[in-house]
């Protein structure tokens, strides 16, 4: 039953107070506030397409950890010297954290970390950013 509703916000049948309400009904309070912030944090995230066929138009999360999860999931999508330049376009949008936690992440990732240390986008960031890492 929730799942109805869900569907149906997202087709633009009922509005986010409408879902609310239907979600109460479905799931009770504590459910539905939780679903809700689901939603709300699922919204705020980019897709990997969007971010390589637009990466200084996609949108930017504006919460901390819809920020952290779109990092985060770029590890897992980022294989290929194209997308790691879209990335990086995207990446310099996000604050210096998110930012360096990408960095530090990806370099544990061998293939990941092949492509980034030999791409012309990684050398800027470095240059850019070499306070970061005490150089």
């Amino acid at each position: 039953m929730a799942s109805h509703q869900v569907w149906d916000y997202f087709k633009n049948k009922i509005t986010k107070s409408d879902l609310l309400v239907t979600l109460e009904g479905c799931i009770g309070m504590a459910g539905s506030r939780q679903l809700i912030t689901f939603i709300d944090l699922a919204e705020q995230l980019p897709t990997p397409d969007e971010i390589i066929e637009d990466a200084e138009g996609a949108i930017v999360p504006e919460s901390p950890p819809a920020m952290c999860i779109t990092v985060m999931s770029a590890l897992t999508w980022v294989d290929s010297s194209p997308k790691l330049g879209a990335w990086f376009t995207y990446l310099k949008r996000l604050p210096t954290e998110n930012q360096a936690m990408f960095v530090l992440q990806a370099k544990e990732k061998r293939e990941l970390a092949k492509i980034m240390y030999t791409h012309k986008e990684f050398g800027a960031w470095c240059k850019t950013n070499s306070h970061l890492f005490g150089v």
